[in-house]
């Protein structure tokens, strides 16, 4: 018993080893965050919501104004937000328009015009631009202006790089504000992180979010240290986790502050006619305000919460988690092999118990790992992993009865028998009255009963002596 108790606590210790390599890739890594998620649900952080306002182009927004917009539309927009003094005004969209888009064509300049009036009475505009690759990868696109993160340690190769601008906003617009890169990884697992860094030309450029930020905190990005794979210094306020990547981990628990494109063109109506408001107005006062869209046909990015959002959504769910210094913290690498060591002693006390106790005692195991984690989620905010104790403990399950369905060999010494006992075996067949049977085919535990029998029928057999005549009787002819 002792040795199968050993053998059985050696595999699952080698199971665990295994488990914890593979819970760093997909589906087990996918596994674990969805647990992450569900815990972030269940105990949410109560927290103040930062000055942030996600201004949304909904589908009832694109009934009055259908998509694309033209300048007219989003010169809508900043007139409006302009009336609760915004401290940024801020969009991913790209302003740029051709002869092809829905405005008619002597108009378009006119609307250009109002537009960027509205541009440069607002006290702070961020706009959004694409990078891409060229068509061609022989031809080398002329390299364009971009904002820069300078103070960069690390190997920056691991950051995603791009080597051309896929669209930016015009020129007269470009001049009059910010830019902010809005590239998203589209992928079909669920964005549990974003980037705040990218390449361009071998250039390292901040993202949207990273660009608000950074307005948010009246610095330049001169004053941002970025050291890749641990974090992202803002002026020695606070610091941003990142990978090797420049990608930052998500608050699935954040919250958005929401309010309609509709609703922010009646408040500015109903401010400017001096009438009572109908819509709070709390959530547009001195705030920073982002313009995206938020209709069905533009959710197209997973999300923790079994949910999809827009490009834009997540870039605010980034920024709200920067601002709140909501950032999920990684678990300590030893807490894997903690969970290991527990399974591995569960392992070898139940080594001897019947297979209906074990899967009592896996999942009593279970139930108090679920409450640990919970206690240790609401107060530390660090999740622990799930897929690991439910591969240990399945394996508990399974492989015990096989454990005691197979018992191990016991080697046993098999002692010459003795002369009456062979006398007795050899007399026996004399006294049955059945025939006898045929003796099976000798074997390896038979090699002196046929010895002797190859000698016996080797032996001479005596020849019959002939009588001799005696000296008094005559021969016979």
């Amino acid at each position: 018993m002792p040795r199968a108790r050993l053998q059985f606590a050696f595999l699952m210790l080698v199971l665990g080893a295994v488990l914890v390599r593979e819970a760093q890739q997909d589906p087990l890594q996918e596994f674990d965050a969805r647990f992450a998620t569900l815990l972030a649900r269940l105990h949410p952080t109560q927290l103040p919501p930062p000055p942030l306002t996600l201004v949304e182009i909904n589908d009832d927004s694109l009934r009055q104004h259908p998509w694309p917009w033209s300048p007219l539309d989003f010169a809508l927009f900043f007139q409006a937000a302009s009336a609760f003094h915004p401290t940024v005004i801020a969009t991913d969209e790209v302003f740029s328009w051709h002869q092809d888009h829905s405005a008619p064509q002597p108009k378009l300049p006119q609307y250009k015009k109002i537009l960027r009036d509205h541009l440069l009475k607002s006290p702070k505009v961020l706009l959004g631009t694409q990078l891409g690759i060229p068509e061609d990868p022989q031809v080398v696109p002329p390299l364009q202006e971009m904002p820069l993160v300078r103070n960069v340690h690390g190997d920056t190769r691991l950051i995603p790089e791009f080597t051309a601008i896929g669209s930016q906003p015009e020129d007269d617009f470009r001049l009059s504000s910010e830019i902010g890169v809005t590239n998203v990884p589209e992928h079909k697992a669920a964005h549990r992180r974003i980037p705040l860094l990218l390449r361009y030309r071998g250039q390292v450029v901040p993202t949207l979010p990273l660009q608000l930020v950074a307005i948010h905190e009246r610095i330049s990005l001169d004053e941002l240290t970025v050291e890749l794979g641990s974090r992202i210094r803002v002026a020695d306020r606070f610091a941003i986790p990142i990978n090797a990547l420049g990608e930052m981990p998500l608050d699935p628990s954040a919250s958005l502050t929401r309010q309609s494109f509709d609703d922010l063109l009646l408040a500015s109506s109903q401010i400017d006619s001096k009438s009572p408001s109908s819509i709070a107005t709390e959530n547009l006062e001195g705030r920073m305000l982002l313009l995206t869209r938020t209709d069905s046909s533009s959710r197209t990015l997973q999300t923790p919460a079994s949910g999809k959002f827009s490009a834009g959504e997540l870039m605010a769910a980034g920024v709200t988690t920067i601002l709140t210094r909501s950032f999920p913290p990684e678990r300590p690498a030893w807490s894997d092999w903690a969970i290991v060591a527990a399974a591995v002693l569960l392992a070898a006390a139940a080594s001897h118990a019947p297979p209906r106790s074990c899967v009592t005692i896996s999942l009593s195991a279970l139930a108090a790992y679920c409450g640990i984690a919970t206690l240790l989620f609401a107060s530390t905010r660090i999740a622990m992993p799930a897929a690991l104790p439910l591969g240990l403990m399945a394996f508990l399950v399974c492989f015990r009865p096989l454990l005691q369905a197979a018992p191990a060999p016991s080697l046993q010494t098999t002692t010459p028998a003795s002369p009456q006992a062979a006398d007795t075996q050899t007399q026996a067949p004399e006294t049955k009255s059945a025939p006898e049977q045929p003796q099976p085919p000798a074997t390896r535990s038979q090699p002196f009963t046929l010895l002797s029998s190859l000698n016996k029928a080797l032996e001479p057999t005596p020849q019959p002596k002939l009588a001799e005549p005696s000296p008094n009787e005559a021969p016979k002819l």
